[in-house]
C-alpha cells in the first residue's frame, strides 16, 4: 500500500489526473472497502446495512413504507393543539426578533450614512 508521499512523488511524475485516480484507487482500495462494509443501523426501520449501499437501502420499498408510516404518525402528533400554540409563539418571537433586526439596520445605515458625509466634506477641503 502506498502512502501519500509516494503517491505525491507519483503524481509529480505523471502530471496525468488519470494516472493519478488510478493510482490513488489502487493505493487506498483497502481503506474504501472497509468503509463500504462498514454496517449502520437505520432509525427508520431499524435494519442493518452495509454504508456502501446506503442509497439502495434509501430507496428500498421497507424503507419507504416505514417512512411513510412515521411521517403520518409526526402529521397526527403535530395536528395537537399545544404543538400549535408553540408554534403561534414562536412565530411571534422570531417577528419581534426579525423587527429588531430592521431597526439595527436602519440605525447601521444611517452611521454609514454619516460617515460617507464626513468623508466628502474631507476630500471637499
Amino acid at each position: 500500500m502506498m502512502n501519500n508521499n509516494d503517491l505525491n512523488n507519483e503524481v509529480k511524475k505523471t502530471h496525468n489526473i488519470k494516472e493519478y485516480r488510478k493510482l490513488w484507487y489502487a493505493a487506498n482500495k483497502e481503506k474504501r472497502m472497509e468503509y463500504n462494509q462498514t454496517k449502520m443501523n437505520c432509525d427508520i426501520c431499524n435494519c442493518i446495512f452495509a454504508k456502501g449501499s446506503y442509497y439502495v437501502h434509501i430507496k428500498s420499498r421497507k424503507h419507504l413504507e416505514n417512512q411513510e408510516k412515521n411521517n403520518n404518525k409526526i402529521i397526527k402528533d403535530e395536528s395537537s393543539e399545544e404543538n400549535i400554540e408553540e408554534k403561534i409563539n414562536n412565530r411571534i418571537s422570531d417577528n419581534e426578533r426579525l423587527e429588531e433586526y430592521k431597526i439595527k439596520a436602519i440605525e447601521y445605515e444611517k452611521i454609514i450614512q454619516s460617515m460617507l458625509k464626513i468623508q466628502q466634506l474631507s476630500k471637499n477641503k
